[in-house]
């Protein structure tokens, strides 16, 4: 009889098995949630609901994503926008973001135009003491609210982790390097904000209207999952 029982490590490696399956199927649910949320898109406006939702998914499949931000890019103008995820708020609003003569701000015209599909860029000491006032003086961060810059500025150190799709970039803030499995999760999820930003001109709404861009500066309230 004992002849048909498992060994143990047959039965530890079928419960890891199954365990990542259920993951996959887990990512793979709320991929596939967004990206419907972004396919019912009526106007651009409806970028910051895409990104609400996209939020909320992250945060419940990832403890280790501190701060998540999402930008596009303007290759005429070299201007980024940014939709940060404003921590203990509801809302998303877009911030627009000029080119400020700083190397962490070229990392993400690099990544942008060279197509990098992932980097990390750790900012700290001098390099983030002379970013700080640039982005909170010539970037639309100088509208933030006081606790989250205050919050921003205080930090000595921030790696910044990037996933580029497109005209997309996908940014997870940390303190420390990113595990391997929350990197994935940004590449599986920068698709579905890349989405939101080629379907925002295509939308017969935006067209009438005369949007090109698609990129309005509204706020939009987040239902936070519990």
């Amino acid at each position: 009889m004992t002849d048909n029982i498992l060994p143990n490590y047959d039965l530890a490696r079928l419960s890891a098995e199954l365990a990542a399956v259920k993951r996959e199927l887990e990512i793979e649910t709320s991929v596939e949630r967004v990206r419907g949320k972004a396919m019912a898109m009526r106007t651009s406006d409806d970028v910051c609901e895409v990104i609400c939702m996209a939020y909320n998914e992250l945060n419940q499949l990832s403890e280790s994503l501190f701060w998540v931000s999402y930008y596009t890019y303007d290759p005429e103008t070299r201007e980024m926008t940014s939709w940060p995820q404003m921590l203990g708020q509801a809302t998303v609003r877009p911030f627009r973001m000029p080119r400020i003569d700083h190397p962490f701000h070229d990392r993400y015209i690099d990544a942008f135009e060279n197509q990098i599909p992932f980097y990390s860029y750790r900012l700290e000491g001098e390099g983030k003491a002379t970013c700080d006032p640039l982005l909170f003086s010539e970037t639309d961060y100088k509208n933030m609210p006081d606790d989250m810059r205050e919050m921003m500025m205080s930090m000595t150190s921030i790696v910044s982790n990037n996933a580029v799709y497109r005209n997309s970039l996908l940014q997870a803030a940390t303190t420390d390097e990113l595990e391997p499995e929350a990197k994935a999760l940004l590449e599986r999820f920068v698709p579905m904000f890349d989405l939101t930003y080629i379907r925002s001109p295509k939308l017969p709404a935006d067209r009438a209207s005369g949007r090109i861009r698609g990129i309005s500066m509204t706020r939009t309230k987040c239902s936070r999952s519990s």
